[in-house]
């Protein structure tokens, strides 16, 4: 079997080195690439979760100071309609609660208000829950709802509940995060809250577009790897080449220095 040459073995030892380094740079790529990647879902998904969450806190906020600001009118309504602080009372409560059942955020947004007794007084997505004393109720996971969410309201800032409840678009129980407030003088409960399989699925398609990102990034940095490689191969080419040239430069001048060597050699010889 023929020897290799030695510009073939030098080939072969540049394609192993060219290869392997290719394969190198990919792997680190491929690993920073992906650390990042599941970094930023996470910080995403932790994100669009907080921002729902402040979303439905300012929601019932915002009813809440609608129905404290109404509170301080009551007196003067009273007064211009001729009516008694308990009819204007009653009158106020009846308009703000049919306003709050009237208000939706979403395809399943909506609020409701039960008083702290557990009876229904404004249900957004269930108005057929009106007047029903719901406080016992329970969901699939053993949660006491209602109690839970009076409880939340009587804190002094209101509070978060996690929970499952009926999803108006499916009409299925589901897993949902609610925040609820207090109006004390009126003994009222007034919570909003989001379904999670709803924020789960945006998640999963911000997800989806991140994925697609991260491909394209890939591909880049695979193009940018295989571009390096082949500009680095042809500078090994050209430097092997080179010292190729300059060993067969080399072995002449050796082998002209040889022959004129002997051929002195043999003219000292003739002489004699």
């Amino acid at each position: 079997m023929e020897k290799p040459s030695l510009l073939q073995s030098m080939r072969r030892t540049q394609v192993v080195i060219f290869g392997g380094g290719v394969i190198l740079l990919l792997i680190m790529q491929l690993y920073s690439h992906y650390s990042s990647f599941q970094l930023m879902a996470s910080q995403m998904r932790e994100r669009h979760f907080l921002q729902q969450q402040a979303l439905i806190q300012r929601e019932v906020q915002r009813i809440v100071e609608q129905i404290r600001y109404s509170q301080l009118q009551v007196a003067e309504i009273a007064a211009q309609q001729g009516m008694t602080i308990a009819d204007a009372v009653a009158q106020m409560q009846q308009e703000l609660l049919q306003e709050i059942e009237s208000i939706r955020f979403g395809d399943n947004g909506y609020l409701f208000v039960d008083d702290w007794d557990g009876v229904v007084l404004a249900h957004g997505a269930q108005p057929q829950l009106k007047g029903q004393n719901i406080f016992d109720y329970t969901d699939p996971n053993g949660v006491k709802v209602v109690q839970q969410l009076i409880a939340a309201a009587q804190r002094p800032d209101g509070d978060f509940v996690r929970y499952s409840w009926r999803k108006p678009d499916t009409q299925i129980d589901r897993p949902k995060i609610s925040f609820a407030m207090g109006i004390p003088e009126w003994r009222w409960m007034v919570g909003t809250g989001v379904y999670t399989d709803d924020v789960e699925q945006t998640i999963d398609e911000l997800y989806a577009a991140l994925k697609q990102q991260m491909r394209a990034t890939l591909s880049l940095v695979l193009m940018g790897a295989l571009l390096v490689g082949v500009l680095l191969q042809r500078r090994l080419s050209r430097l092997q080449h080179t010292m190729i040239d300059d060993l067969h430069s080399c072995a002449a001048a050796a082998a002209t220095r040889s022959s004129a060597t002997a051929a002195t050699g043999a003219t000292h010889l003739a002489g004699r």
